[in-house]
C-alpha cells in the first residue's frame, strides 16, 4: 500500500512550514481584526499577486453619481452619465531581517535552544514590523521603511482636533478627547458636503453602521475618565461581539464608533506652543489602508556558516501598502477612509 509522506528534507514540508509561519505570523498582527479582502474592512487586502508576476495592485472605488438625470419629455438617449471612478496603486517592497550565532560551543552552553529561539524571533520580528509598517502608513501617509528609503511623510487632508483647537500649534493641553468631538467626527464622515467631497463609508456588520477610532494608551485613559463617555458605555448593548473588529475592543458606546488603543498610535511632546503632550489618533472607515502581499510573501532561511558552525536564520517579506487616497476626476487627491483626530493627552510615560 502506497502512503502519502513527507520527510524533514522534502521542499514540500518547507512550503507548509513557511505557510503556518505566514499564518501566525499574520494572525498575531494587530491589524489582523480589521482585514479583509472585500473593501468593506478597515485594511483592505488584495492576493493577486501571490500566484503571479508584477509589483503592482491596483485598488478602485466608484463614486456615488451626481448627476440628475431627466425629466419627462427629455430623451434619456444622449444625455448618458459616465462612472465616476479612481484607483490608488500598491508598489511591492521587500524587507530581511536575519540572526546568526557564535557557533556550536554557544549552542552547548546555552540552558535553552538558539536554534529554536532564533527561528522565534524572526515571527516576532516580522509581526512587530508588519504593524509598524502599517500605523506608519495611517499616520504619515507611507510605510515606514519608505520613510527610512528617504520618503516624505505626506500630511492628512482630513484633520480633526480635541478641545476647540483647530490646529497643532493651536492645541492645548485641556484639549483632550470628548465624546462630542467623536460624533462631530461621525457627522462629518458621514457627509459629502454636496458631493464636493468623499463621505468615509463606515463598515458593515449586520446591518449597522460602524467606525473604528485607534488611540494611544494615554488618551484610552483620558476617555476612560470622561464622565459621558462612561454613562454611554454603561447604557450601551453589546453588538456582535463574534466579529473580530470587536476583539480587545475599549467600547461601542458612541454613534456607533468601536474604540481600540495601541501604544504605536504616533505620539509628541512638542504641539501647542511646543511643550503640549499630544498624539495622532486614528479615524477610520472602509478602505482606511490598502495591503498587498507579493508571490514568496513570507520565506525562512536557515544558512550554516564556517563548516556548519555557526547558524544563521533570515526571514524575508514580499508586501505593499498605502493609505488610500483617490483622486475624484477633476479635483485633487483626498484621504479615502481615514481621518487623523490629534488630541492632547495625559502623560502616562515618560515617551
Amino acid at each position: 500500500m502506497a502512503k502519502t509522506a513527507f520527510t524533514t528534507s522534502s521542499a514540500e514540508t518547507k512550503k507548509l512550514w513557511e505557510e503556518k509561519f505566514f499564518r501566525d505570523t499574520v494572525l498575531e498582527s494587530f491589524w489582523n481584526k480589521f482585514e479583509g479582502e472585500g473593501s468593506n474592512n478597515v485594511v483592505q487586502v488584495q492576493r493577486m499577486l501571490e500566484k503571479s508576476q508584477g509589483d503592482h495592485v491596483y485598488f478602485f472605488i466608484r463614486y456615488t453619481p451626481t448627476n440628475v438625470g431627466v425629466g419627462p419629455g427629455s430623451a434619456m438617449e444622449g444625455n448618458e452619465d459616465k462612472l465616476l471612478t479612481a484607483s490608488d496603486s500598491v508598489t511591492l517592497t521587500r524587507r530581511r531581517y536575519a540572526v546568526r550565532d557564535n557557533g556550536e560551543l554557544d549552542r552547548q552552553r546555552a540552558f535553552f535552544s538558539i536554534d529554536v529561539e532564533s527561528e522565534m524571533s524572526l515571527k516576532e520580528w516580522a509581526v512587530e514590523w508588519i504593524d509598524r509598517e502599517k500605523f506608519f502608513m495611517a499616520t504619515y501617509g507611507i510605510t515606514y521603511s519608505a520613510f527610512l528609503a528617504g520618503g516624505s511623510k505626506v500630511t492628512n487632508t482630513k484633520v480633526f482636533y480635541g478641545g476647540d483647537a483647530t490646529s497643532d500649534g493651536d492645541l492645548a493641553a485641556d484639549d483632550l478627547i470628548t465624546p462630542a468631538q467623536i460624533s462631530r467626527m461621525v457627522a462629518y464622515a458621514k457627509q459629502t458636503n454636496a458631493h464636493s467631497r468623499v463621505a468615509l463609508r463606515p463598515i458593515k456588520i449586520k446591518g449597522r453602521d460602524y467606525f473604528v477610532l485607534l488611540v494611544h494608551p494615554d488618551v484610552a485613559y483620558d476617555l476612560k475618565r470622561n464622565s459621558e463617555y462612561l454613562q454611554n458605555l454603561r447604557e450601551c448593548l453589546q453588538r456582535s461581539p463574534d466579529h473580530p473588529i470587536f476583539t480587545g475592543a475599549l467600547g461601542v458606546s458612541h454613534d456607533g464608533v468601536i474604540f481600540h488603543e495601541h501604544e504605536k498610535i504616533e505620539i509628541s511632546n512638542t504641539l501647542g506652543a511646543g511643550a503640549v503632550s499630544g498624539a495622532y489618533n486614528l479615524f477610520m472607515g472602509q478602505q482606511a489602508l490598502c495591503w498587498a502581499w507579493g508571490h514568496d510573501m513570507l520565506s525562512v532561511t536557515k544558512k550554516k556558516f564556517d563548516y556548519d558552525e555557526e547558524h544563521g536564520y533570515q526571514i524575508s517579506l514580499t508586501y505593499g501598502g498605502t493609505r488610500s487616497a483617490f483622486t475624484k476626476p477633476g479635483g485633487s487627491s483626498a484621504d479615502y477612509g481615514i481621518m487623523r483626530f490629534t488630541t492632547a493627552r495625559t502623560k502616562i510615560t515618560d515617551a
